[in-house]
């Protein structure tokens, strides 16, 4: 199996195991509140560069959070062309039950490509 072949099974893995324990957010939606909720607000350039999502799926994800309640949105007084994105009270307490399961998750991912425990180890 080729390390391109490998990396793509276990992100298919992943969102198929996150699904299954029913988890509320999917991995990139955990990515970006986990990246807002350690900044002061973080404007979509931001962002992407935190997660390493494109600026696309950040600019397409960041208003169905905001309909969801889990960010807020609002005008950068230090620059009207911007936003800033900060984490709801019901968005941290989504991404604290989602880190508990991806835990779990990362267990299991771990067992299943044990090449994955060097990794977990660091």
């Amino acid at each position: 199996m080729s390390l391109t072949h490998l990396i793509r099974r276990m992100n298919q893995t992943l969102a198929a195991e996150l699904y299954q324990a029913e988890c509320p957010l999917t991995d990139s939606q955990i990515l970006v509140l986990s990246a807002v909720s350690r900044g002061d607000g973080l404007s979509q350039t931001h962002i992407v560069a935190e997660t390493s999502i494109d600026r696309s799926t950040v600019a397409d994800m960041v208003p169905r959070m905001v309909k969801a309640g889990l960010l807020k949105r609002s005008k950068n007084p230090k620059d009207a062309r911007e936003y800033v994105i900060r984490i709801t009270s019901n968005g941290s307490r989504t991404l604290a039950q989602s880190q508990a399961l991806l835990r779990k998750v990362e267990q299991s991912l771990v067992k299943q490509y044990p090449v994955l425990s060097q990794i977990a180890a660091e």
